[in-house]
């Protein structure tokens, strides 16, 4: 190994310097920015946790008192009046039949030929 005047070699003289790593003081930023949001996001998870099982329970005790939120009645009706629509638009589709019988025939894009009674609320596949 080469010493110079003071005694040291080459590796000993360049051991002190940065050489493109990590400061200490990024480091230091680093774990206080780590140690900062772990808290924060742990926080904010707990509050929306809360904020699930507030609602979970006010949903409950509306079922329990016989309540049902607006949307929902209204989510509900729109549904209906949906249904209705469907069913008066059958008689203009050239695939919808009714039999001697009463009973409900419709094909559908498939070809596939799906019936219902008047005791039935849903169309069954005819096999």
């Amino acid at each position: 190994a080469v010493v110079d005047d003071t005694g040291c070699s080459r590796q000993q003289r360049t051991q002190g310097q940065d050489e493109g790593g990590l400061s200490v003081v990024g480091i230091i930023g680093i774990v206080s920015l780590i140690a900062i949001m772990v808290p924060v996001i742990a926080a904010l998870t707990v509050m929306k946790i809360r904020k699930k099982q507030a609602n979970q329970l006010e949903a409950r005790l509306s079922v329990k008192r016989g309540e049902m939120p607006a949307p929902a009645t209204e989510v509900a009706e729109q549904v209906i009046s949906e249904a209705d629509n469907n069913d008066s638009n059958l008689d203009d589709d050239p695939n919808y039949k009714v039999d001697e019988n009463g009973v409900e025939w419709w094909m559908d894009d498939d070809q596939k030929w799906w019936y219902r009674t008047p005791e039935m609320d849903d169309w069954a596949e005819h096999q």
